[in-house]
């Protein structure tokens, strides 16, 4: 009987060091993955292809997941601190959430990112066919062209992104036909 306890208490030991484990080699390389690629210096180019028409421009969203959001449970605050004379200091204003969002149409696919009223460039990525030129990246505007080449020689898209109660809102301006 106790060769029988001993077996399954080094089983359940085994099964409990596995998971916890596991769960946190996920977790590592959940949030290792999520800011990869999220920085663009330069400009990037692509070949031609056909790009996205008007009718299939869209924003998708993508929520910010390096800080809990409003919506999720959040950590009970700790006290305010008292200072020498005995009386409590106002909290601190909490850092806004960032939000991000992405417009993707003719020419390509630019990311944003606001937190509060700040307006930052996460990536810009043309189309095939089309080069990419950054103006202004925030804080107060994001400003972005895709230019079409060869084939999409006449086509352009310009767009501008801000912060709209701290989620990027964005507003294209496209020029130019596809060659049928």
């Amino acid at each position: 009987m106790r060769a029988t306890r001993a077996v399954l208490l080094g089983v359940a030991a085994w099964l409990a060091v596995v998971a916890v484990g596991s769960t946190a080699v996920w977790l590592v390389i959940s949030r290792a993955g999520e800011d990869v690629g999220a920085t663009t210096r330069a400009p990037l180019r692509a070949a031609a292809t056909a790009p996205a028409t008007p009718s299939q421009q869209r924003t998708v969203e993508r929520p910010d997941r390096t800080r809990s959001s409003p919506a999720q449970p959040s950590a009970t605050p700790a006290p305010p601190s008292a200072t020498p004379s005995g009386s409590s200091t106002p909290a601190t204003p909490a850092t806004p959430v960032a939000q991000t969002r992405t417009w993707q149409g003719v020419g390509g696919a630019v990311t944003a990112r606001c937190r509060g009223a700040a307006v930052s460039l996460v990536a810009a990525q043309p189309d095939p066919g089309f080069a990419v030129e950054v103006g202004d990246r925030g804080p107060d505007a994001l400003e972005v062209k895709f230019e079409g080449r060869e084939d999409e020689g006449d086509r352009k898209t310009e767009l501008r992104a801000v912060c709209v109660a701290g989620v990027p809102r964005f507003a294209a301006r496209t020029e130019g036909h596809a060659d049928e």
